[in-house]
Order: C-alpha cells, then sequence, then structure tokens
C-alpha cells in the first residue's frame, strides 16, 4: 500500500471537494419519468391561448389609439 505524501493529500482533498454533493438534492422532486406529451399538451394549449389573447389586446389597443 502506497504512503500518502502531502501532494497526494492534497489531491485526494480537492477530489473530495470538487465531488461533494449539492445539499438541496435531498429536497430536489423525484420525477415520475419521462413527461409525455398529453401530459404537457393542456399546458402549451392554455400557454398559446393566454398569449393569443394578450396579442389581441395589444392590436385592439393600438387600433383603439388610431396608431396600428
Amino acid at each position: 500500500m502506497p504512503v500518502p505524501t502531502p501532494t497526494s493529500r492534497k489531491v485526494v482533498a480537492l477530489m473530495a471537494l470538487l465531488h461533494t454533493p449539492h445539499t438541496n438534492d435531498d429536497r430536489a422532486p423525484r420525477l415520475r419519468g419521462p413527461v409525455s406529451y398529453d401530459e404537457t399538451q393542456g399546458d402549451v394549449g392554455a400557454s398559446l391561448f393566454l398569449g393569443g389573447l394578450v396579442v389581441l389586446a395589444l392590436l385592439g389597443g393600438l387600433i383603439w389609439l388610431g396608431l396600428f
């Protein structure tokens, strides 16, 4: 078994420091697996609907002000 030298101890300490896991990993939510397209389709539809409403409201405001 090799005798640890001061340099090898520094290398081991540096590697241990670099490979320390993050402290918030235990609190991270666990995913159920890959999310299917069907589960996200409602969210995408709602986002597009709200985005469309915002665009229509902006265009309506510009037309009402006579700027467009």
